[in-house]
């Protein structure tokens, strides 16, 4: 499927066996592993059987996101809880796109991926650290839900669901 950004376009694809070793390089960038909940570099054994193991889920959804030019972006996984009413979203970017504001419009393009399978409520887990990601979420329309002392949880609600009260973070 392919979106429009202000000025590229981006493709969400699901991901498959050939993105593994993508992934697992920009798993183990020292940036991704400063800012992720486990910041221990992973081997490439236990990436493998946990990423074949991934695509295999059919509770777990990879997307890759493509510029025009056909670069890798980065990834945005959904994972849905087993009722399948919350699904928790993660991205990570390939370190070559950082910085290029491309992190908000693949995320939007990968919910509108994911909103063709599922209406699940979506929250994000975000390092207090990680400016770049909270400001990412914030603009794809997720709010504030909770906030700790090291991560804040932040919750995009189901499509025309206007029960919740959020603080939106600016």
């Amino acid at each position: 499927m392919q979106y429009i950004t202000e000025n590229s376009f981006i493709h969400i694809r699901i991901a498959s066996l050939a993105d593994s070793t993508c992934m697992w390089n920009w798993r183990n960038d020292a940036t991704t592993r400063f800012y992720s909940f486990n910041s221990q570099f992973i081997s490439w054994q236990t990436h493998s059987q946990w990423y074949a193991k991934a695509l295999r889920d059919p509770d777990r959804i990879i997307y890759v996101g493509l510029s025009d030019t056909g670069g890798k972006i980065g990834m945005c996984r959904f994972d849905l809880a087993p009722d399948h009413r919350v699904a928790e979203i993660s991205i990570n970017l390939n370190p070559a796109f950082r910085g290029r504001r491309l992190s908000s419009p693949m995320v939007a393009a990968s919910i509108r991926q994911f909103r063709t399978v599922s209406n699940a409520a979506l929250i994000a887990t975000i390092k207090n650290d990680n400016l770049a990601s909270l400001r990412c979420f914030a603009r794809s329309g997720f709010e504030l839900e909770t906030t700790g002392a090291d991560f804040s949880t932040f919750r995009l609600g189901q499509p025309g669901n206007k029960d919740r009260k959020s603080t939106r973070l600016n």
